[in-house]
């Protein structure tokens, strides 16, 4: 997975000097994946700004009045101009092509062979590489830094490849027997976040469990996050559920995140019994989280609604319909600390009385639709 960008220690720093002088850097930007497509985007890394004096321009023209991110957005320059204690800002930010990125199209390939049973540790991973910039360097799982490997026996292993240009790529693989070459593959895949740009790939990680009745599960989700920033990983919370919704299983499972970005990103988990010898199931989960540690994106704005932010004893959501809305707060380690529905009503309070100082997110569904805030109480 290719290395992002780590959230800044000094944040804390940063917000309380912000309001002295004019912020750097506040845009932050992605390029889009090809010169030819327009799916870059771009946000906002604070929301000390008034969110309706947000403008957002791009060939002189208006693209979005309002809203602390955009996306949709073709290779070239564009500008944001916004307000922040009636003092107006202008900022131009850039959005590029990933194939000027020198970690762009890194990828690490596995090839296998199966080792001759289940006892015999005669299987062997070959890693090869796409892209990237020689000399690479090799880091497997078990402590082996060569190119490949022989005298394997059946299990999980993975390779952490790194070139010349310090980008990096994590590749996992079952290494199975010749008597496993019947195996069954149950892919379960939560639509979460169906329609929002995917910053990233998290990647696939493994779990043994031979316990669970892999059949019996119908669906999944990812239902708590948690971060470590100081080694780069971030924490979910897997729950599997049968088709009456009962939580059969949770795993806590750690992802390398390298150094995120806000935004929706997507993540595998799979599971599997390698005692089972003839009959070895496999259990493929796939979900999507956004990931806000900072973040003022709106992943999904299809509703208009105006929040007062920073807030202190409530939190106070202006509505500009009357439809039926569900509120969530929740905070960065994904617990929902605040829950309200309300239906006709075009202002919403919240009492936060109770909560600590700091970042939260407010998920907004109305109907179909939702949006993800990054919300901060004083």
């Amino acid at each position: 997975m290719k290395k992002l960008l780590l959230p800044s220690s000094l944040l804390f720093v940063f917000l309380m000097s912000f309001f002295a002088a004019k912020a750097q850097n506040s845009i932050v930007a992605q390029n889009s994946s090809s010169p030819v497509l327009c799916n870059g985007f771009a946000y906002f890394s604070d929301s000390t700004m008034l969110e309706t004096s947000i403008a957002w321009y791009g060939g002189g023209v208006v693209l979005q009045q309002g809203g602390y991110g955009l996306g949709g957005l073709c290779p070239g320059t564009y500008t944001v101009t916004y307000s922040i204690n009636g003092t107006s800002f202008t900022e131009t930010f850039v959005i590029g092509d990933a194939s000027s990125d020198p970690c762009f199209g890194f990828e690490g390939v596995l090839t296998t062979t199966n080792a001759t049973d289940d006892v015999t540790c005669d299987g062997g991973i070959v890693a090869s590489v796409v892209g990237g910039t020689a000399p690479y360097t090799y880091l497997w799982s078990n402590g082996v830094t060569t190119t490949s490997q022989s005298t394997l026996c059946i299990g999980v292993y993975s390779v952490t490849i790194s070139d010349a240009n310090g980008c990096s790529n994590t590749q996992t693989v079952y290494l199975s027997s010749n008597v496993n070459t019947g195996d069954t593959l149950i892919v379960i895949e939560n639509p979460n976040f169906e329609d929002s740009v995917i910053v990233d790939d998290l990647g696939e990680e493994w779990l043994a469990d031979c316990v669970l009745d892999y059949f019996a599960v119908d669906s999944v989700y990812i239902g708590g996050i948690a971060y470590s920033t100081g080694d780069s990983l971030i924490y979910l919370t897997w729950y599997l559920v049968d088709e009456n919704g009962t939580v059969l299983v949770n795993y806590v499972v750690e992802y390398p995140t390298g150094d995120t970005l806000n935004g929706v990103y997507s993540a595998s988990l799979m599971i599997y019994c390698p005692q089972r010898a003839s009959e070895v199931e496999f259990l493929q989960l796939s979900d999507k989280i956004y990931v806000g540690m900072e973040a003022s994106v709106l992943e999904n704005e299809e509703f208009d609604f105006t929040v007062v932010n920073p807030f202190t004893e409530e939190l106070i959501v202006y509505l500009e319909s009357t439809n039926e809305i569900e509120l969530e707060l929740v905070d960065l380690q994904g617990n929902v600390v605040a829950h309200k529905i309300s239906n006709a009503q075009n202002e919403v309070r919240i009492e936060t009385i109770s909560l600590s100082a700091g970042t939260y997110l407010l998920r907004s569904t109305i109907g179909s639709e939702f949006s993800v805030r990054k919300v901060i109480k004083n």
